[in-house]
């Protein structure tokens, strides 16, 4: 265990071997440096877990992208109403004016 290791100043060597069957081994050597070898393994573990939430940023990508679409959506919406507005503003005098002449004749 990787902690262990970093935790034991009397442990100088640790032997690892994957899941695969690679063998691989940490030595602590005279330019050693706990602090730099922890911020490492912090790094490490923060990279590991962002992968094992690759979920939850897939999560958060797309529900960022659906807020996003339905921004636009809104938008448009009210493009389409104040078209609508001054389309109807504008003709439907003239619609309700020729409804009345030919209603005359």
């Amino acid at each position: 265990d990787v902690k262990f290791f970093l935790s034991n100043e009397t442990v100088k060597m640790m032997v690892v071997v994957t899941n695969l069957g690679n063998i691989s081994y940490l030595v602590k050597k005279e330019n050693y440096s706990r602090k730099k070898a922890i911020e490492i393994y912090n790094h490490a573990v923060n990279v590991h877990n962002e992968g094992s939430n690759i979920h939850n940023y897939q999560k958060a990508v797309f529900d960022k992208a659906a807020a996003e679409w339905g921004i636009r959506q809104a938008e448009l919406i009210k493009k389409s109403e104040d078209i609508t507005r001054r389309l109807a503003e504008k003709y439907i005098p003239i619609i309700l004016s020729r409804n009345e002449r030919d209603n005359k004749r």
